[in-house]
């Protein structure tokens, strides 16, 4: 049952909290690598006000001590460890917090493991093995995804990413950066999980910042992929590419938010004036059906912005439209409507859909858009308890509708401290008659904290 993981990972976190002991001291079971790493995405003041980077604050300037030790061996056992085999060579082992891989209809419960090993040959650029291993439990299927990953970003304004592998998850590779200040409004194509799939991959990814305010990601991709519902089905072989461009417009005062050189430096939930356009192209390289067509071409236009009313309260929202050139080869794009957070996740809450059925589509367009308040202290915020640490509360409104007659609207509220982690619940429906209640945990904290998701 969903609420009884919910709960399970309370008390999970519950464990991560301060905790006083011998009279003054106060001990965490992170250690200062992981304090250190979380804190490179903290924003500047008065941004860093949430209860969030509040707890990474304290953990940091009071976990030292005479227990520093055995807290760090608790953060080994939770979150795994990097071991520096020589200056160039590393190993790093996921910990048991890091069991949990998802959770979906299909599959029902994922548990999953994940070991890496790097060679750094020089500052920015890395080589990467990562062998993750899952295992479904409703569907009591083994899975072992394997990945060679290149990067190569000597700069702060760019990266490239060469990967190859086999997996029934991700085929393209965003940094710990991009993941957590959601540098991307719809998520980079190949980042779908389409768990009955296996597929064979070769992805090459560039991110750069062309001006100060201007940057692109493009990504061209070859998979060749298997059905594993239908082992019978052959192997269909595909291409894929993807051009992306977002302008920030910070610089001409449209914003309060304080002005940074790039906008991944923004606090989480918080996002400059950007306008985005992206083009997608499909082709597959063999076809099944003797009617399918064997290339789409999508075009989108997306804009988002955020305004602070204080540090504590802000509004942010984003539209993004699409519409299909060329159709009849399925696009990647609308299928995020189909992913759903988790009833635990480690993506935010605030830029994913809690509810929804499955939409996809072939042809047409769409428009879809979201609202996230956050309002400090609402309600439950203002009891003693939650209001000593920093507990805050949002409410979110999505909504999508296409000109094929499919539509969803949802509302929700969720609390918790900051972007790190929230507690939210969720109401959809499509007006229809169809909807649908949930409960959701989103923990982006586990997230920072995994040693195998340490890119670069």
């Amino acid at each position: 049952m969903p609420i009884k993981r919910i709960l399970f990972y309370l008390l999970i976190v519950f464990t991560l909290c301060p905790t006083r002991v011998e009279g003054q001291t106060i001990t965490s079971p992170f250690s200062k690598e992981d304090l250190g790493r979380m804190q490179r995405m903290q924003p500047a003041s008065p941004f860093d006000l949430d209860g969030g980077y509040r707890l990474l604050s304290a953990w940091e300037s009071l976990s030292r001590g005479d227990s520093a030790e055995r807290t760090s061996k608790l953060a080994e056992v939770l979150f795994g460890k990097i071991y520096q085999l020589s200056p160039r060579w590393e190993l790093g082992i996921d910990g048991v917090a890091n069991l949990y891989g998802g959770a979906n209809p299909y599959d029902g419960l994922i548990l999953a493991y994940e070991l890496v090993g790097a060679y750094k040959p020089s500052q920015g650029v890395r080589l990467v093995g990562r062998s993750a291993h899952r295992y479904a439990l409703k569907r009591k299927r083994y899975q072992l995804d394997n990945h060679l990953l290149f990067f190569y970003a000597p700069m702060r304004s760019g990266l490239a990413v060469l990967s190859a592998g086999r997996t029934t998850y991700a085929t393209s590779h965003a940094s710990n950066e991009e993941e957590f200040s959601e540098a991307y409004i719809t998520p980079l194509g190949g980042t779908n999980n389409i768990n009955h799939v296996e597929r064979d991959y070769l992805t090459l990814r560039n991110a750069l910042y062309l001006t100060s305010a201007l940057r692109s990601s493009l990504e061209l991709r070859y998979e060749r992929r298997q059905d594993l519902n239908d082992l019978l089905m052959p192997r269909t072989k595909s291409l894929h590419g993807e051009l992306r461009l977002a302008y920030d417009f910070s610089s001409y005062g449209i914003s309060n938010l304080t002005t940074y050189p790039s906008a991944d430096k923004l606090p989480r939930g918080f996002f400059a004036p950007e306008l985005g356009l992206t083009y997608r192209w499909h082709h597959y390289l063999d076809r099944v059906e003797p009617t399918q067509r064997s290339t789409a071409q999508s075009l989108e236009l997306s804009a988002r912005m955020s305004y602070a009313f204080t540090p504590y309260r802000r509004i942010d929202w984003a539209v993004v439209g699409e519409t299909i050139l060329r159709g009849g080869a399925s696009l990647e794009s609308s299928d995020f409507l189909n992913l759903p957070l988790g009833s635990i996740d480690r993506r935010p809450i605030s830029n994913t859909w809690s509810t929804g059925r499955h939409i996809g589509l072939s042809e047409g367009s769409w428009l879809w858009g979201r609202v996230n308040y956050g309002g400090g202290r609402l309600a439950l915020a203002h009891i003693p308890v939650l209001r000593a640490w920093g507990v805050d509360e949002s409410l979110h409104w999505r909504g999508m509708l296409s000109n094929r007659d499919m539509r969803w609207f949802e509302l929700g509220y969720s609390i918790g401290l900051g972007q790190m982690f929230r507690l939210g619940t969720f109401y959809g429906t499509d007006l229809r008659g169809s909807d649908e209640f949930t409960l959701r945990l989103s923990a982006p904290l586990l997230f920072l904290l995994s040693r195998a998701s340490v890119r670069y």
